[in-house]
């Protein structure tokens, strides 16, 4: 029920999702990945205080999982990011979670980058000095989350004004894609 609920939301057919989660999630209450699944499907249908609470219980599962509760806290934490305000609120929580239980994950570090971009000057810097770090996690990191790192550093320096770092930050993005095998270098 929980495949062919996202099968159905990857297709646009969320009404269908919705009824096929509604239903895994009502037959399987502790498994997070289809309340996440499900969060996503009512998110997708502007049901954001069911989204919420949905999230909330992918969270409660995922915390009594201690196979791998890291997964679907990520998961929220990305899924409550995409919310509106004041609804993602709960979002930097999440991301403090997933963190504990799974130090250093560089998806979580480039979401909370992410989200520090949207402040202040000094959450931009430390936005940045976390985009940094993922730029040099080599060994750690993918190819990929490097250059998503790369790029975000390249639309904070735009941000600011500063044209050249953006344009070598961008440089370094598709460079970085294309080593990956996700672009082409022209």
């Amino acid at each position: 029920v929980k495949a062919r609920g996202l099968v159905q939301l990857a297709q646009g057919k969320t009404k269908e999702a919705l009824a096929a989660l509604e239903t895994g999630c009502k037959d399987h209450p502790k498994d997070a990945g289809c309340q996440l699944y499900l969060g996503w499907a009512q998110a997708h249908s502007h049901k954001h205080p069911q989204a919420v609470a949905a999230f909330k219980a992918a969270a409660a599962a995922a915390t009594a999982d201690k196979k791998n509760p890291a997964a679907a806290l990520f998961g929220q934490a990305g899924s409550t990011a995409k919310l509106p305000p004041p609804r993602n609120k709960g979002t930097q929580k999440l991301i403090a979670k997933v963190l504990k239980a799974s130090a250093g994950h560089t998806g979580v570090v480039l979401l909370e980058a992410r989200l520090l971009a949207l402040g202040d000057k000094a959450a931009k810097k430390k936005a940045a000095a976390l985009l940094l770090k993922v730029t040099k996690a080599t060994g750690k990191a993918a190819p990929s989350e490097i250059a998503e790192a790369q790029t975000e550093l390249g639309l904070l320096a735009l941000a600011d004004g500063n044209a050249n770092e953006a344009r070598k930050r961008f440089e370094a993005a598709i460079k970085q894609a294309a080593a990956a095998g996700k672009a082409t270098v022209v």
